[in-house]
């Protein structure tokens, strides 16, 4: 998403909502660990073998990968802002003089960038807590409360996935014409506004009411999730961007992993009615929301700040003008 930066401008955005479409089915069929026991007769014996030794697979696979992924790491170049600091770096180094001694780049966001840390953090938590919402806690109540067979459940969670590439497909179209912060503000006020027909179509029990239900998660979570990198790229300088964005995805991601034990303590206080999960999707669309209006703020903040720096155009004389005066 960094190396998305250095498009051209007007496709940014274009470009990172390309790279979320490959994701999409594999983290929905992901929340289903026992699915494969259910799918063929005896799914029972298979899911208690499953338990024992078969979920050690996906982490011993996953160390090859690691290896692959730092590979490709070393491989991809870094943005033209970051080569030019090691470049102005190198010639202090060069010519004798002594570099000014620089902060961590924590210290330097938690002292200096406050404000755009909490934007980023409530922009990022309206992508990543309501995908916690639509899959892991949806799935979870279309089973063990709903009663649906698990099969049912998966299939329903691949179809809205498999709608949610063609979502984003047509998201990349537009968000470049749209900017990052309010697109995530629209992606806040569609949570808040779809809220109880999401409970309301996956309450329905049924393989078409569930796909729907997930789908409207899916779609208003990728609203602000797809343009979220550009957004926290946006927000941060290049000397603590890194540091930033891990920040705010991770913040955010702490916080969003008590939104399942929140949705169920609720469902539970409500005796089952998904009315109370409606609430906690409402707080979710509130606070990206904000969000999101809080970078557009930030932003609107430095175009004021840049207009008053820049030095008044000088005043045009006659002579300049190519007129020539009456003697």
């Amino acid at each position: 998403m960094v190396r998305c930066h250095d498009n051209d401008p007007r496709a940014r955005a274009r470009e990172e909502a390309r790279l979320l479409r490959g994701p999409a089915p594999d983290r929905c069929a992901g929340r289903h660990p026992d699915v494969l026991g259910r799918l063929r007769p005896g799914h029972r014996a298979q899911r208690r073998r499953f338990r024992q030794l078969g979920w050690r697979i996906p982490f011993l696979l996953a160390f090859p990968l690691l290896a692959i992924a730092m590979y490709v790491r070393q491989k991809v170049e870094e943005s033209p802002e970051f080569l030019a600091m090691v470049a102005e770096a190198e010639a202090e180094a060069a010519d004798g003089d002594r570099p000014e001694k620089k902060s961590f780049p924590l210290l330097v966001v938690l002292r200096e960038n406050g404000a755009e840390l909490l934007a980023g953090t409530l922009a990022s938590f309206l992508g990543i807590g309501l995908f916690y919402v639509v899959t892991t806690f949806m799935i979870s109540y279309a089973k063990n409360q709903l009663g649906m067979a698990a099969s049912t459940v998966l299939a329903a969670s691949l179809t809205a996935a498999a709608i949610q590439i063609g979502w984003l497909l047509l998201l990349s179209r537009v968000a470049d014409r749209i900017s990052a912060a309010r697109l995530t503000m629209i992606g806040g006020v569609a949570t808040v506004a779809l809220a109880f027909p999401l409970m309301g179509m996956a309450s329905m029990a049924t393989y078409l009411g569930l796909v729907v239900g997930i789908f409207i998660g899916l779609a208003c979570l990728s609203l602000a999730y797809a343009v979220n990198g550009k957004l926290l790229l946006e927000l941060f300088s290049a000397e603590t961007r890194y540091t930033a964005m891990g920040l705010c995805y991770n913040l955010s991601a702490v916080l969003s992993g008590f939104i399942p034990m929140i949705a169920s303590a609720l469902l539970l206080w409500s005796d089952g009615a998904g009315w109370s999960v409606s609430l906690l999707v409402v707080v979710i669309g509130v606070l990206g929301g904000l969000g999101g209006y809080l970078t557009q703020t930030i932003h609107r903040r430095r175009l004021r700040e840049t207009a008053v720096d820049l030095p008044e155009p000088p005043v045009a004389t006659a002579r300049d003008r190519g007129v020539t005066e009456p003697v």
